[in-house]
């Protein structure tokens, strides 16, 4: 089927779905714990689960008049980009890694609840939250030399901020507690995501002055940095994109092919443009490429779908389920306040050049990740009431035996993958080495924790240390 490349227009919208800000009050102990049971049910509502089961035929179909490949292999993971740290392809797969040779640090919350920084090997704890209260979603910078998290006790909620540069230090009172964080590229401001009477607040803090500047609030609300750290991407109230300027509380609406949708981040290239699932007016589902001239179309889907860019920004692994009325197997968590329904599907990797496409050969797939160096791609899957990660590049396959995830894991994070592929990794930043939370699925169960699992060398995960959170840094 011939589809069309060019960009129908959609109608220029008004910023009038911004809502007033947010007020600057500060909530009692029992509204705080309301608020905290209202994130939840928020962002249940804001996102359907972004992955869902499905057949065959829900990958993505590449434009007729676009060159396509297909195969059962995985695609070509490369990356042009340089860097300073060894990459996974540097060390050959039976190497001998030792944890405590892995770059970078892991951001926790432990067993006590405490947001807690480690090395690899689990070593060298540094307790960041001080103070008491209930913690949440720990996030690294975009450099790895800060982090913050959400603080919620007697008092109300705030943004917690910590540094090891020039002594970063702060606690910003919010009237909500955010239940997402996402650095901008250049470790200056924080943008956060919170309950709001009108749907999901943004709020932006500059890092230097610990001032948080309220920008609107949509329902839902997904967005993407630009690379400048001045403005963000955001896919708002299921129609369309807009541009919101951290600097002077600009909001400019993005021309699309069509209508968003409102369960997915769009991801923006180096070059400006914006990759976005849109709902065309011709009745196709596609991903779009958006430039200032108009929209391409990288590819058509059916059903829901969930993206990860490589780190190169040259290929687009893509999460595809079945559309409505297609019979699926339905995952269900059950957990002890609440339960998550996830539909496993399949992964291809589109290549943003030439727009060929490679289907990857495993089914049920829950999440994606490429690996921050680029040289493979983590897929979560789910088989036998358990999940395993797989991680594959051109040359080699391994993975890391079945486990059972954390609850919160299950409950705050893997329903909406697609937006915290945008701000935290699993990956160690060579690529050599994975973190999950859960408890190891085999015949010798160990207890819950934290794992690191070197991803060549074939042996089980090591626990380093107790916890249901964790990110590795960005940096070496």
């Amino acid at each position: 089927m011939t589809q069309d490349r060019g960009s129908a227009q959609l109608a220029t919208r008004s910023s009038s779905f911004w809502g007033p800000p947010l007020p600057s009050t500060l909530v009692s102990s029992a509204t705080a714990r309301r608020l905290t049971r209202l994130a939840a049910s928020l962002a249940i509502t804001v996102v359907v689960a972004l992955v869902s089961s499905c057949s065959s035929e829900s990958t993505p179909a590449v434009p007729a008049d676009s060159p396509s490949t297909s195969s059962t292999s995985p695609a070509p993971l490369s990356s042009d980009e340089s860097s300073d740290v060894a990459s996974a392809e540097d060390v050959p797969d039976d190497a001998p890694i030792a944890l405590d040779d892995l770059p970078g640090r892991l951001l926790i919350r432990d067993g006590s609840g405490e947001i807690v920084i480690i090395e690899p090997d689990g070593s060298e704890p540094q307790i960041l939250s001080d103070e008491p209260g209930l913690h949440s979603q720990p996030t690294w910078s975009a450099s790895g030399h800060a982090a913050t998290w959400t603080t919620i006790d007697n008092s109300g909620a705030r943004i917690e901020i910590r540094g090891d540069r020039a002594g970063i230090r702060d606690a910003i009172v919010v009237p909500t507690p955010p239940f997402f964080h996402a650095w901008s590229p250049d470790d200056e401001a924080i943008a956060s995501l919170g309950p709001h009477p009108n749907g999901v607040g943004l709020i932006v803090t500059e890092v230097a002055t610990a001032n948080a500047l309220p920008l609107g609030t949509a329902q839902p609300f997904f967005f993407d940095w630009d690379a400048d750290g001045q403005s963000l991407v955001a896919a708002v109230d299921q129609r369309g994109l807009v541009r919101v300027s951290t600097t002077d509380e600009q909001v400019i609406p993005i021309e699309t092919a069509g209508a968003t949708r409102g369960m997915q981040a769009p991801r923006l290239l180096p070059d400006g443009d914006v990759l976005a699932v849109v709902d065309r007016p011709d009745g196709e589902t596609a991903i779009e490429r958006i430039r200032s001239t108009g929209s391409e179309t990288v590819a058509i889907i059916d059903g829901s779908v969930a993206l990860s860019l490589s780190p190169a920004a040259d290929r687009l692994a893509v999460l595809t389920t079945p559309a409505q009325g297609v019979d699926v197997q339905t995952i269900r968590f059950e957990m002890t306040q609440s339960a998550s329904e996830l539909e496993p599907g399949l992964v291809s990797v589109v290549d943003l050049g030439d727009l060929s496409v490679t289907t990857m050969e495993d089914d049920n797939v829950l999440a994606i990740k490429w690996s921050p160096d680029g040289s493979r791609l983590g897929m979560l899957r789910f088989a036998n009431d358990l999940l395993t990660w797989i991680w594959v590049n051109e040359t080699a396959r391994h993975d890391s035996g079945p486990f059972d995830p954390s609850p919160e894991f299950v409950r705050s994070y893997l329903p909406f993958a697609d937006q915290y592929d945008l701000n935290s990794t699993p990956w160690s930043p060579d690529g050599r080495a994975f973190v999950f939370s859960g408890t190891l699925g085999d015949e010798n169960a160990d207890e819950p924790g934290i794992y690191v699992d070197i991803v060549t060398d074939g042996r089980p995960a090591v626990r380093v240390a107790d916890g249901d959170v964790v990110a590795w840094s960005p940096d070496p």
